[in-house]
């Protein structure tokens, strides 16, 4: 995680367990879900939730939202039927 320190726009996040590099200060509902499901279909639905956000905030995040990033922040998205 040392290289989020030399690069002050990268931060070390998680998406469903997984380690990713994220590039920009905010992240969009959208852009959480492509990074779950990079193959996912137009009409999918999905519920996101964060944890560890800036000031270990929490909270879910609902398409068309965006959060501030911070790095060891986790997101966890899952398919959803409902709209």
């Amino acid at each position: 995680m040392n290289d989020a320190k030399e690069h002050p726009d990268k931060f070390q996040i998680f998406v469903n367990g997984q380690h990713k590099t994220w590039g920009g200060k905010t992240i969009t509902y959208t852009e959480v879900v492509n990074l779950a499901f990079p193959s996912h279909g137009a009409d999918e639905m999905f519920a996101v939730m964060y944890t560890h956000g800036q000031n270990n905030s929490k909270g879910t995040l609902v398409d068309g939202q965006e959060v501030n990033v911070t790095n060891g922040m986790r997101f966890d998205v899952h398919r959803s039927n409902k709209s």
